[in-house]
């Protein structure tokens, strides 16, 4: 989901928390929604909280971590569009 100034500090937390295995899955769309939540995280204070959740964030790692998901995505959108300019045709059913 797209963060907004709509979505409160919870919301961010949550996508936070269910993309977080971005690396583990190896999932290009978890690590853009985590880069987004960690991104978005940071620019609240480091003792934000919200009623029910309580999070200490640390605005390094955080970065840290914003930057790492935002490589695998950009490394992994290059690959996926790298490839051949040109396509091969199939002559094999071809007549004189």
């Amino acid at each position: 989901m797209a963060l907004t100034s709509a979505n409160t500090f919870t919301d961010a937390v949550n996508q936070w928390r269910d993309n977080a295995a971005w690396a583990a899955e190896g999932s290009t769309a978890k690590a853009k929604l985590f880069s987004e939540a960690v991104r978005f995280l940071l620019s609240l204070p480091e003792d934000a909280t919200a009623p029910g959740l309580t999070v200490k964030l640390d605005h390094d790692r955080m970065l840290e971590q914003a930057k790492e998901a935002e490589e695998f995505a950009r490394a992994r959108d290059e690959t996926l569009r790298a490839g051949p300019d040109r396509t091969l045709a199939d002559f094999r059913r071809w007549r004189r």
